[in-house]
């Protein structure tokens, strides 16, 4: 799987996990933020109200760790797009056609096939499991070993459809 460090090589990426994004203001019980990292000895998580304390953290551990993710756990976000114009095509007005393009990672062609998680705000793997590291007692419980689950937050895959 492609990691954090590879991923923040690419500079359209970069921006985007850089930069603090914006929840909705409303009064949270529960911290929205929550930063996973794999070491050598498997993954670990830490819960935050701000993005930028994870973003901290994360910074701090960035060289003794092997990959990460800050995880939004209230919402799914799309990954970095932009605007380009359509070669020759223009409206009956004569505005240019655009079109939005959704950023993707580069990969080499022997990578896995990675997909957005709108939890974790980047490409993963989703695969089977028997069992995650991101669930744990009751939720360990009732998993369902036919989802595809992303290899980092656990989402099931049929739940990341609207952040595609």
């Amino acid at each position: 799987m492609i990691t954090i460090h590879e991923l923040l090589e690419d500079p359209v990426y970069r921006k985007y996990f850089c930069t603090v994004p914006q929840l909705p203001a409303v009064k949270r019980l529960a911290e929205p933020w929550r930063l996973y990292v794999r070491s050598d000895r498997g993954w670990a998580k830490k819960d935050f109200f701000e993005y930028k304390d994870a973003f901290r953290l994360f910074s701090a551990k960035r060289a003794n760790i092997l990959d990460a993710a800050i995880v939004c756990r209230p919402m799914l976000w799309t990954p970095p797009t932009r605007v380009v114009k359509i070669k020759n095509k223009f409206h009956a007005n004569g505005q240019q056609i655009t079109k939005e393009v959704s950023w993707q990672p580069k990969l080499e062609g022997h990578d896995e096939d990675h997909r957005w998680c709108g939890r974790c705000r980047r490409p993963t793997v989703f695969k089977y499991f028997a069992r995650h590291h991101a669930l744990t007692g009751e939720a360990a419980a009732m998993m369902d070993q036919g989802a595809r689950r992303c290899t980092i937050c656990a989402i099931r895959l049929e739940f990341t459809r609207g952040a595609r």
